[in-house]
């Protein structure tokens, strides 16, 4: 009997109950607390943020053989102004290594969640244009010219197959009785890149040159084509050389500044330095 009694404690303490907790942050980096300077761009603009409120839902963790932890990831609004905010925290998740990581954004539905204190307005204004990301404050020019701008993103994006900024590994470990803290890093100098490729710059200029006294949104940005991008004063935009500025549209294409910005992928996984397969889908 004491035998079997040492066989049942062993079997019990293999069978696969070990667990931990898994706590996601999300996390805009030193620019949604202190915006981006004008050393960071290439026409001297800097940017100062008001509000980045991000949704977030459908975090997702499997194994290289299709294992699910099974993670219930109701959409939630996150305010990422000044600083991070837990956006899910899952309990009892099983203890082993999770391959393959990805989590979704898109417009929030009507009983959204809120992480933490996100602007009544800002969040029925969300619901109802169907936003999944909604970013305000002002660009500044050299000459201290301030142009206010809100923009409401019509889009989902989903990111898959996230590679940790840490350590370079895929997914994360759930330790057991223990916490897996891991971060959906927002990084929101894509706004501004002036191309999908490597060496890109930060271009402010073509944004505030369509300022007409109210706050500049994602459809005032029709107004500036890609082949004939203009400057503040309504001329063709030019660099240090003197040769046009061209921005270069992503591998689906854009006509106009408005779907160059909407198609920016601003997530990365555990840092800036971890990267996500990531797919973007305009919904208008």
């Amino acid at each position: 009997m004491r035998g079997l009694s040492v066989l049942l404690l062993l079997v019990l303490g293999c069978g696969g109950g070990d667990t931990g907790t898994v706590s996601v942050t999300a996390f805009g980096q030193v620019e949604a607390r202190m915006g981006i300077s004008s050393e960071q761009t290439a026409d001297g603009f800097s940017v100062r943020f008001d509000h980045v409120v991000l949704e977030l839902q459908d975090f997702v963790a499997t194994t290289m053989r299709g294992e699910d932890a099974q993670l219930a990831a109701d959409p939630v609004l996150i305010e990422l102004v000044p600083s991070s905010a837990v956006a899910f925290s899952f309990e009892g998740v099983t203890a082993r290594r999770w391959d393959e990581v990805g989590y979704t954004s898109a417009p929030p539905p009507a009983d959204v969640g809120l992480a933490n204190d996100v602007d009544a307005e800002i969040v029925q204004r969300m619901i109802d244009e169907g936003w999944s990301q909604f970013i305000s404050g002002t660009l500044i020019s050299e000459d201290g010219m301030e142009y206010p701008f809100e923009f409401g993103f019509p889009v989902v994006a989903r990111y898959r197959t996230c590679r940790s900024g840490r350590d370079g590994t895929f997914g994360f470990v759930t330790p057991i009785n223990g916490t897996a803290e891991v971060e959906i890093t927002w990084h929101l100098t894509h706004l501004f890149f002036d191309s999908f490729a490597e060496d890109s710059a930060l271009r402010v200029e073509p944004f505030a040159a369509v300022f007409d006294g109210d706050p500049i949104t994602v459809d005032d940005l029709r107004a500036q084509p890609l082949a004939d991008i203009r400057d503040l004063d309504g001329d063709p935009l030019l660099d240090d050389l003197g040769n046009p500025v061209l921005f270069i549209p992503p591998p689906g294409g854009a006509e106009t500044l408005r779907e160059h910005m909407l198609s920016a992928r601003f997530g990365h996984f555990d840092g800036l330095e971890g990267f996500c397969m990531g797919e973007v889908t305009l919904l208008d």
